[in-house]
């Protein structure tokens, strides 16, 4: 690795739970991370206002991005396919429409929703951006942004050891050898949701079966830091942000369900998701209660009561109550603190000055597809800036109902 800023601090992580289309709350929350990160640009550069510059990439700040089912989803798109945050939000949104809008009629016993649709969207996203539905994880020619993909096979289920996929060569020296699709297919093969698949990981014609997603590892903050710290013993950790995608008491199971439907199956395993994802977010708590590695965790607390995986038709719901829970004053100092630590020192790619800034503007960062904001949204409050969560919100619910539009004329056409 060549001799630069980035080996004058330590390791960046940024950790993503599984959460289904909760997801969504997720990228909101990065989202609002890069307005701000643009708006600190901004006050360097004289003469030119946040509109004017291009929108960070979260890959340009963070040396390592993992996640475990669609987190892990989050993670590849953000990481190796180094897409803009505003892209990836699209896409994400589309993916979860067009999977979850289309559930099995028959053989629910192996998944409720068809693992052929999650497959086939998959490689379509990696198509859009890389030209090749089948590319590789391993990426040997970009090491600044780390990938981790986590997922749990089935060997090792009662050990609780997840297996790594790696978009780098770990320190083990063992590289992934399968393709994008198949690592995240293996994080979301939930025995709930979608049917397992068996992965060859390594090129050794050995295939690794996998058909529990990342149960027991919902939340890969610990793993992914203790991978970090072993991966280079000249460089510590210095920052991590864990996002979840809700607290297990948000999650409801409501009266007359019976105790087989695929509903409360489907219920049941987002529960226990939440609930060892926010385990693991204490531990993290106390074990970095000292302040090093900086630990930041964000979660949107309030607002997703009772929605699963499979309603994929309240997406709405996650963006606006992202949208809320962005605006809280705490939460609003959390992120400020936050971004002015990513805001010290970016990747190497950016501070030797090999990258200009404009090569880094997202494929779709202008987002031709999204309705702009309400007039009165941009205007500037109080405090002298726009409120960029709203915006970002107003943005996402009249896009996700633009998908919910078209996604309800398919299923009338059927």
């Amino acid at each position: 690795m060549s001799d630069g800023i980035t080996n004058q601090r330590g390791f960046r992580l940024l950790s993503l739970d599984d959460g289904g289309i909760k997801g969504l709350s997720s990228l909101y929350i990065i989202q609002e991370m890069m307005h701000r990160l643009r708006g600190q640009l901004a006050q360097e550069t004289t003469g030119m206002q946040p509109h004017e510059i291009p929108l960070p990439k979260p890959c340009d700040y963070f040396d390592f991005i993992a996640g475990v089912g669609t987190g892990a989803i989050c993670a590849v798109m953000l990481g190796r396919l180094r897409m803009g945050i505003n892209e990836a939000i699209q896409a994400y949104a589309n993916l979860m429409t067009t999977v979850f809008s289309d559930p099995k009629l028959i053989n629910r016993n192996r998944g409720a929703f068809k693992a052929h649709s999650l497959e086939t969207e998959l490689k379509k996203l990696v198509k859009n951006v890389e030209g090749d539905e089948d590319e590789m994880l391993f990426n040997s020619r970009e090491l600044h942004c780390k990938v981790i993909v986590y997922a749990m096979s089935s060997h090792n289920l009662n050990d609780g050891l997840p297996t790594s996929f790696y978009s780098y060569p770990p320190r083990t020296g063992s590289t992934t050898e399968c393709k994008i699709w198949e690592a995240l297919r293996a994080t979301t093969s939930y025995p709930e949701m979608f049917k397992g698949i068996s992965v060859d990981i390594n090129g050794t014609g050995v295939a690794h079966r996998f058909d529990h997603g990342g149960l027991g590892c919902s939340n890969p903050t610990r793993v992914l830091f203790e991978e970090a710290s072993q991966l280079d013993v000249n460089r510590r950790v210095e920052l991590i942000v864990s996002i979840g995608t809700g607290h297990p008491e948000t999650i409801r199971i409501a009266g007359g369900q019976s105790s087989g439907s695929t509903m409360q199956r489907v219920l049941e395993a987002s529960r226990r998701m939440a609930e060892g994802s926010e385990q693991v977010a204490e531990e993290m708590q106390r074990r970095f209660a000292n302040g090093e590695p900086k630990y930041y965790r964000l979660n949107v607390q309030q607002g997703l009561q009772g929605v699963d995986a499979r309603e994929w038709g309240r997406l709405d719901e996650v963006a606006a109550n992202a949208g809320a829970y962005l605006r809280k004053s705490e939460v609003s100092l959390q992120l400020d603190a936050l971004v002015a630590r990513l805001h010290e020192r970016p990747n190497l790619a950016i501070a030797s000055g090999s990258t200009s800034a404009a090569a880094h503007r997202p494929r779709n960062d202008v987002q031709r597809d999204v309705p702009r904001p309400r007039r009165a949204l941009t205007d500037k409050p109080e405090s002298g800036r726009p409120d960029l969560a709203a915006i970002a919100t107003v943005l996402g619910v009249r896009f996700i109902s633009r998908l919910k539009r078209r996604a309800n004329a398919t299923a009338e056409r059927r």
